[in-house]
């Protein structure tokens, strides 16, 4: 199809864009998630992804976690075609590059010195979360046409370009075709090799891992507190407040001003709740004292926020990689994924793992700068995580 789509220029004090044209198709963008389906918007959710339910995203909407105070304006696209609505992308309008976990700093700054405005920009993926899954919440074959749309109404509104983040590949593949450059980054996952059980995990390491991980363990238990998993919606509103105390202040400790509101922990809708996973430890008078919040997916766990009173030996281990690995085992989900970044994650059972985004610059002076830095990155990429292989603690390597 050689149609290009016909924008209609924004307005700024008009919000959400108008609808844009492409040949039989069309795209509708919404300010949020209250005007979009429950219904609809889920049936485009496979897996049950959690950071993608209407429910998660419209959560983060309420709580002011995003909106145009914290630079990140929604504008969810909805592709139809004659009315059959095809499927949906969760879209932003970014005025920053916060909360991303796929860094493009120097991209902005090598903009700036070429007198390009680098923000705003459209990302494509879920707010403030490093987890891998689906981007473009559609049956494949229409991938091409709603990255089209995207490159095409950048073009016209004066917008820096599009950036999916943590798509899968395939997605990153049809991407590509429409245009965009391919970036590949890395994580650390476990995947379950089929272990009936903890232990036989912990023999499929090499005796010096296997050593220090049960050291670990029996050091996080050492202490007056109880240790637990328990499902977020069996969590009070008094645990609530006190686990975003603790968010809060790990990272106010690490990297200044948390991404979530409080009210987002305050007002957790209950089907989110539900797909909340947490480590809880309680000091004798019932007070949460560590915790950590992890989302499931049919497949999949995701760890997500961390946070603890005080330096107590090793639950950081125990909450954010051993329990939940023990946990992933007893449901039988393929993968865990531990968050962003920590190589020191590696002697604990995880492994490299390449991450897929795309994007696509509309001045061609950046477009073609970022399509060479992300190829000298891949080729160190590689060099990363063949080298980052060799320290696995598997006595073979594990079925990935």
């Amino acid at each position: 199809m050689n149609a290009r789509p016909e924008i209609i220029k924004l307005n700024p004090m008009n919000w959400p864009p108008p609808a844009v044209e492409y040949g039989p198709y069309r795209a509708h963008f919404f300010a949020g998630m209250e005007d979009i389906s429950v219904q609809d918007w889920n049936a485009h959710n496979p897996n049950a992804y959690p950071f993608l339910s209407h429910a998660f995203l419209h959560a983060l909407e309420t709580s002011q976690s995003v909106g145009r105070e914290k630079g990140m304006m929604p504008m969810h696209m909805q592709l139809l075609q004659e009315e059959q609505s095809l499927g949906f992308v969760p879209l932003y309008l970014k005025f920053h590059s916060y909360g991303e976990y796929i860094f493009d700093w120097e991209w902005a700054r090598g903009a700036q010195a070429a007198g390009i405005d680098y923000y705003p920009k459209l990302l494509v993926g879920a707010p403030y979360t490093p987890a891998v899954g689906h981007r473009l919440l559609m049956d494949p074959k229409y991938f091409e046409i709603a990255a089209t749309i995207l490159k095409s109404f950048c073009e016209q509104l004066g917008l820096s370009g599009v950036h999916v983040l943590h798509c899968l590949p395939e997605e990153s593949k049809a991407l590509q075709k429409a245009g965009f450059i391919s970036r590949e980054t890395h994580q650390y996952h476990f995947h379950n090799s089929g272990y009936e059980n903890f232990g036989e995990f912990l023999n499929a390491l090499k005796s010096r891992h296997r050593k220090q991980i049960k050291k670990e363990r029996e050091r996080a238990t050492d202490n007056t507190l109880t240790l637990g998993l328990v499902r977020g919606n069996t969590l009070s509103q008094e645990d609530w407040k006190r686990i975003y105390e603790l968010y809060e202040n790990t990272y106010q400790r690490k990297w200044g001003t948390p991404y979530l509101t409080p009210n987002f922990f305050k007002n957790m809708p209950s089907s989110v709740q539900q797909t909340v996973l947490a480590a809880i430890a309680r000091d004798s008078g019932g007070t949460i004292q560590a915790m950590s919040l992890s989302f499931e997916s049919d497949t999949h766990l995701y760890g997500r926020y961390w946070g603890c009173a005080s330096a107590y030996d090793a639950i950081h281990f125990e909450f954010c990689y051993y329990r939940l690995i023990e946990y992933a085992i007893e449901t039988g989900k393929k993968v865990f994924e531990a968050g962003a970044q920590g190589e020191h994650k590696i002697k604990r059972g995880f492994v490299p793992v390449t991450i897929h985004s795309a994007h696509v610059l509309t001045d061609p002076r950046l477009h073609n700068a970022v399509a060479h830095f992300c190829q000298n990155e891949s080729t160190q990429e590689d060099h990363i995580k063949e080298f980052l292989g060799k320290l696995a603690p598997y006595k073979s390597s594990p079925n990935t």
